[in-house]
């Protein structure tokens, strides 16, 4: 390197080994870089992580220090945590184009003063003279001889704690290292051994409490209701019930989604949500290392040059700073508490929870995706067997586990495919995660920072370190003193003082929260930038079209290196699976239905009454009563049973409908719709279509309750928002109910759009699992088996009968009803008409006999 200008500022350049040599436009990156900042009066630093120039740079191995040229600059040397990735060029990926990131800090729920900023820690600008020891970081200062985070003894465990979380009761066994897997070592392209990753599981296990989460005891001597209470909780509320609390959020007014009603009424934790991939919004994890781009030959940058695309990547910082006045003196180096060197074998799960508009690849305009993972060119996940068929906005709700040895394998490709029948598989877009940058990070990157300290249920801790522990390592990590704790509940770090307030008690229930010395570590980590429990939002790109956003990932990943112990359960994200349930509906009588039409040969107004009814949206097939022939007076007698399996989740109040979209389907479309029965009153038209009289629907988790009578039921049980009008009593929920009876008012909708009334039903509503239904079985309408309840022939009137199949009756109660007296007039009229005929015919011959007296 050339020496600078006498009096110029000291270049610290801390470069390291290169595992094998790389092109030459390496070195003009480090040292075009030097040259520019050198002249640069701005404090700079260089410090390489993943690739490095220990061979031309002042001396080839770690800690040692070249000749400061003439006096004016020093070279170092030091060694990096890790090497580079590979030493041949490093073929890029398809990536979304390049913008400027906005950072965005997450919301805190602490109450206490933020801590300084510490967006230009740890490169402090030092006064001359000073050492690094005696800057000052915000409000704290660092005297010498004072222990830092990092060297501070451990403090003391609370007895009373252990009970609570028994990780404090063995602090070194939480650091231990875990053996080795026994799986041998590869050789990998940089010369060194490396440990071959495992193959990724992708079984989603659900979080249970390890043997450093005690899980609290709950008494045996708990009412009944008290019981079903927890068990209602305990079904309903889990990570998906916290995740419509946290991405759903209601305006001002408005009630909160139902889905997320049982976990709001237990927990105020939520998930930071953000619409952008994690590094924009924390600046792109710069804050330890710059990122370089590496470009193939010697040629000009154009982007268009094919010959001078990027082919790898060059991590490091570049800083300059003032020469001391003696220049015996070693000069201060800026960078410290920088992590540990050499490789670190990580334990990452990939959660990905669902994708958003994915580009569609097949005819329908839909597609069948599946997840492929790929940890640098190793592909380690395949999940093609789960495809999820015909959907643009797939619910993948998958957790894989893979080991990594990082920096060695840093590059995590996640590819989503669509899977086809007869051809090869289509590349939706892909997205890529450096994991190098997010373990190296201050914002701490690798597992969110979760919002309360829980030892049990929905939020139970997943970091495999304590909130005590992650506090004196970012401590350490920014030059802080390490933190005080004055009691189990009070911490000091900068001179600030931190305090669990009764508020704090109230983020879950009483026997999940952990140990008071954690959460107070807690709070205060919710002071600084750290990255939180978080979903975060990441565009897909296909190299075919790489400036072309096909769709996005919703997902997050956790980093636990393994030096900090096992990784506790992970979080359980499988979508939720439907029950299979039955919904019975017995139609008893009908009442106050409209008479559509007037008979033939009487004029008078009847109807021929039956009833249909399904779930909405195709889940199942239609069903349909007999018939109610001739009801004079708009009542209908049926006694008739409809039978409706259906699928459904209890905690989204869903039901899940499975068919295909049309006879060449391969697949069957998922789809999944409120429960809401349809109820439709007709007239049989024997010769002409049958004509509609009038409906009702019920959401079967938000109806009204019936009336007892007929007497009682009108149309102001159901409420009308349109006018303001409130249902008369409070609606119910049938899967709580389970059983409903009674009559519920039917309705029409009037000429200029009003709602009348259209008669009433007399009907029974119930829900019964799939083990319910097979302890109380029943038919169908009445057929055996004829159970539960017994349903005894509808005692209809004599009058209701369908007329050409029963010509008596028709006499009887048609012809003769009507047109006795006619008939009986006709008749005697027919009588004696005949009788005068009768008499006109014999009366000739009788007068002729008579006459002439013939015999």
């Amino acid at each position: 390197m050339s020496p600078g200008v006498p009096g110029g500022p000291l270049c610290e350049l801390s470069l390291f080994r290169f595992s094998s040599w790389l092109p030459v436009s390496v070195f003009e990156v480090c040292l075009s870089a030097c040259a520019s900042l050198c002249s640069s009066p701005s404090p700079v630093s260089l410090y390489t992580h993943g690739a490095g120039c220990g061979g031309i740079c002042g001396g080839g191995g770690g800690g040692g220090r070249g000749a400061p040229g003439s006096g004016e600059h020093v070279v170092e040397v030091r060694e990096s945590v890790g090497s580079l990735a590979t030493g041949v060029a490093e073929a890029p990926s398809a990536v979304a184009p390049t913008t400027e990131p906005s950072p965005s800090q997450p919301s805190s729920p602490a109450t206490a003063k933020p801590l300084p900023s510490m967006d230009d820690e740890p490169l402090v600008q030092l006064e001359p003279g000073t050492s690094p020891e005696e800057a000052i970081v915000g409000e704290a200062a660092v005297k010498p001889g004072t222990p830092t985070a990092a060297t501070a003894a451990a403090t003391a465990v609370d007895p009373a704690a252990v009970a609570a979380d028994p990780v404090a009761a063995d602090p070194a066994a939480a650091s231990a290292v875990p053996p080795a897997s026994g799986t041998p070592a590869q050789a990998s392209p940089t010369g060194t051994g490396a440990a071959a990753p495992a193959p990724a599981t992708a079984t989603p296990a659900a979080p249970t409490s390890s043997g450093e989460m005690a899980k609290s005891t709950k008494g045996d001597d708990k009412p009944k209701k008290e019981i079903d209470e927890e068990e209602r909780q305990a079904k309903f509320v889990d990570w998906w019930s916290k995740y419509y609390a946290s991405t759903i959020i209601p305006e001002e007014g408005e009630e909160p989604d139902e889905r997320s009603l049982d976990y709001l009424e237990k927990y105020t934790d939520r998930i930071v949500v953000y619409e952008e991939p994690l590094e924009k919004a924390f600046g792109g994890f710069n804050d330890f290392v710059d990122t370089f781009p590496i470009f193939r030959g010697k040629g000009s940058r154009d982007e268009d040059d094919e010959d001078n695309q990027a082919v790898g990547k060059f991590k490091g910082i570049f800083c300059i700073y003032p020469l001391p006045e003696d220049e015996s003196e070693e000069p201060p180096l800026v960078l410290q508490n920088i992590p540990r060197s050499g490789p670190q074998p990580c334990t990452i799960r990939i959660y990905v929870v669902k994708g958003n508009d994915l580009q569609p690849q097949d005819p329908n305009g839909k597609n069948d995706p599946y997840l492929r993972i790929y940890l640098g060119k190793e592909r380690l996940v395949n999940d093609k067997d789960n495809y999820i068929a015909n959907t643009l906005d797939p619910i993948f709700g998958k957790m894989f586990e893979i080991k990594a040895v990082l920096p060695v394998e840093h590059q995590l490709r996640i590819q989503v495919m669509d899977w086809d029948l007869l051809t090869a598989d289509d590349m939706i877009g892909e997205t890529v995660i450096d994991l190098e940058d997010r373990f190296l990070t201050k914002h701490r990157a690798t597992a969110g920072l979760a919002m309360s300290y829980c030892i049990d249920g929905t939020n139970i801790w997943r970091d495999n370190q304590r909130p005590t522990e992650i506090l004196e390592q970012v401590c350490g990590r920014r030059g802080l003193e390490a933190p005080a704790y004055l009691d189990d509940k009070r911490c000091r770090v900068c001179n600030q003082l931190y305090e669990l307030t009764p508020e704090d008690d109230l983020v879950a229930p009483e026997q999940e929260l952990g140990d008071m010395r954690e959460r107070a570590a807690l709070k205060v980590l919710h002071n600084f930038d750290l990255v939180p429990e978080h979903l975060e939002l990441r565009p897909l790109f296909n190299p075919l079209r790489p400036n072309l956003e096909c769709g996005k990932l919703q997902m997050w990943v956790d980093i636990f290196p393994e030096e900090y112990g096992p990784p506790r359960a992970p979080t359980n994200i499988t979508p939720r699976k439907p029950d299979e349930f039955e919904l019975r509906v017995i139609i008893y009588n009908v009442a106050e239905i409209p008479l559509d039409e007037a008979a033939t040969l009487t004029g008078e107004m009847m109807s021929d009454i039956y009833l249909k009814g399904w779930l909405r949206d195709g889940a199942g097939k239609k069903h349909k009563t007999d018939v109610h022939y001739r009801s004079l007076n708009g009542e209908g007698n049926f006694n008739w049973r409809w039978i409706m399996p259906f699928e459904y989740i209890p905690a989204e109040k869903v039901m899940v409908i499975k068919k295909k979209a049309h006879f060449f389907s391969w697949d069957k479309t998922e789809t999944r719709r409120p429960a809401v029965l349809q109820l439709q009153v007709w007239d049989n038209d024997f010769f002409s279509l049958d004509d509609y009289l009038g409906a009702v629907e019920f959401n079967l988790c938000n109806m009204p309750p019936p009336a007892k009578t007929s007497g009682k039921c009108c149309q102001e049980q159901f409420g009308d928002p349109t006018i303001g009008r409130k249902p008369k009593k409070e609606y119910v929920n049938l899967f709580d109910s389970k059983r409903l009876k009674g009559w519920w008012p039917i309705r029409d909708i009037g000429p200029e759009g009003e709602i009348i009334h259209a008669g009433m039903a007399e009907m029974e509503l119930e829900i019964l699992t799939k083990d319910d239904s097979e302890a109380k079985p029943a038919g169908e309408s009445r057929d055996d088996p004829n159970l539960n309840p017994t349903l005894d022939p509808p005692n209809r009137p004599e009058t209701s009968f369908l007329w050409f199949t029963s010509p008596w009756k028709t006499f009887k109660y048609i012809i003769w009803k009507h047109y006795k007296w006619w008939i009986i007039g006709i008749l005697l009229l027919l009588l004696l008409g005949a009788a005068i005929a009768l008499f006109l015919y014999s009366a000739p011959g009788y007068s002729v006999r008579k006459a002439f007296g013939f015999n």
